[in-house]
């Protein structure tokens, strides 16, 4: 049987080879940059990237799945570096998504691949452990810049002594810490900003549509002798039903799918006039609504403390 993964990383060109076919059905939330899976992949071998390795596995691509892009550094012991050393660059970037890079001189060669992460909780507190990620580093680093500062201020005043050995060196280090905090990380942070935003909205839309589903259904259940009267009641929560089909993220798909039972039970209670039992079907679907409801406020519930302030503020 196809296996699952916490931690699934596929190569991108084919992540989109499936999509451009056909196979594999996906919502756009920032352009390619992020996706989430709408109808399950058949089992399919895809390459993992890990950090010690690389094995083809069989596996699903779930429904309600997000795949969140990132570049990943190539060098001679990837299997890639075959195709690098032999392809054309303007075929690497158009068929195998790999991009030459010049950094500080030096060429580097990159491969989009796509991070599977397998629900809307997990996404959203990826986007928190990034952030804070980024806060530590520069944190540090900029406590790291202030001493050399300090240390070329001492040596200038007569205070330290340093070779002209020294003195490259610490200027070579002051340099690269200047370009990663004022360059390469400002350019990063600026670049995953769009995730975010999007990434958090999308969730605060999802929270704000069950919500509203949930206090409309709430209404007909305290209602439902007026409501059952309605012409197309049936019609109206047969609707109601196949509004909720589209929230498929893993946390909230089972009681969803519940809900959605519960409701089409309660629209052939309507056709026979079974008021008792049309109630009971509508609380029922409540119920598990209000379930999904909390399991989506729970998403930072294993948070650490210390990254909690991290969450942007909506």
């Amino acid at each position: 049987m196809p296996k699952r993964y916490k931690t699934r990383r596929l190569a991108a060109s084919k992540i989109r080879e499936r999509i451009d076919k056909g196979r594999l059905e996906v919502i756009h939330k920032v352009g390619s940059k992020l996706l989430q899976i709408k109808t399950p992949d058949s089992p399919v071998t895809y390459h993992l990237y890990r950090t010690r390795s690389r094995r083809g596995k069989k596996m699903w691509l779930s429904p309600g799945s997000f795949l969140n892009s990132r570049w990943v550094p190539l060098g001679s012991r990837n299997r890639e570096w075959e195709l690098i050393e032999t392809l054309p660059e303007q075929e690497l970037k158009e068929k195998y998504l790999i991009v030459r890079v010049e950094e500080n001189g030096k060429v580097r060669w990159y491969r989009l691949i796509y991070e599977v992460v397998s629900s809307r909780a997990q996404l959203l507190r990826q986007r928190v452990h990034i952030r804070a990620q980024y806060s530590r580093e520069r944190r540090y680093k900029s406590v790291v810049l202030d001493g050399l500062e300090r240390e070329f201020a001492s040596h200038a005043l007569g205070r330290a002594q340093l070779t002209r050995a020294q003195r490259d060196e610490l200027s070579v280090l002051f340099g690269r810490i200047s370009y990663r905090l004022n360059v390469s990380m400002t350019s990063i942070q600026a670049r995953l900003a769009a995730r975010d935003i999007v990434a958090f909205i999308d969730a605060w839309m999802e929270v704000e549509g069950l919500r509203g589903h949930f206090k409309r259904l709430s209404e007909i259940a305290r209602n439902i002798g007026p409501e059952i009267r309605r012409p197309n009641f049936d019609a109206h929560l047969r609707n109601i039903a196949d509004r909720l089909s589209v929230y498929i993220s893993w946390e909230i798909r089972r009681p969803v799918r519940w809900a959605r039972y519960h409701l089409n039970k309660a629209v052939d209670d309507v056709l026979v006039t079974n008021l008792e039992e049309c109630r009971r079907h509508v609380v029922r679907a409540t119920q598990h609504l209000q379930t999904a409801l909390d399991a989506l406020h729970e998403w930072d519930r294993s948070l650490p403390e210390q990254e909690r302030g991290h969450i942007p503020k909506m």
